[in-house]
């Protein structure tokens, strides 16, 4: 799992897809500049694609292979409810990891140790 442009530059990390890649394009209007490029980045690798839209016509899920929609525009507030889409991504996530099995267990385990060493969580004295 890497998330694009999370530690460089991101036309590095678009550079890296391969086909038999998933890439997980999340957007919501505006769309960012970003989400597309990942998008087309994914196509051209042929890399299967999975687009978590606001809708159908969103840039950045044109020619994905699985789009999977969250209603963005119905929150109350001034800003859109980005909740749809957290709870796709997380069950995602979950699917992945079961579909996994122990070798994803396993993979999962040692990135949380790696980033333990790295000191990327805070120790909290209690």
């Amino acid at each position: 799992m890497q998330l694009v442009g999370g530690s460089g530059p991101e036309d590095l990390d678009l550079g890296a897809f391969r086909s038999g890649d998933a890439v997980v394009v999340i957007g919501f209007a505006p769309y960012s500049t970003a989400s597309v490029l990942s998008a087309r980045a994914a196509h051209r690798a042929r890399a299967t694609m999975i687009a978590i839209a606001d809708t159908v016509s969103a840039p950045m899920a044109e020619g994905a292979d699985h789009l999977l929609l969250f209603e963005a525009a119905s929150s109350p507030g001034f800003f859109p409810s980005l909740t749809g889409a957290i709870a796709i991504a997380q069950s995602l996530a979950a699917v992945t990891f079961t579909l996994g099995g122990a070798a994803a267990r396993q993979r999962l385990e040692e990135t949380e140790a790696r980033l333990a060493e790295l000191s990327q969580y805070v120790v909290e004295k209690g």
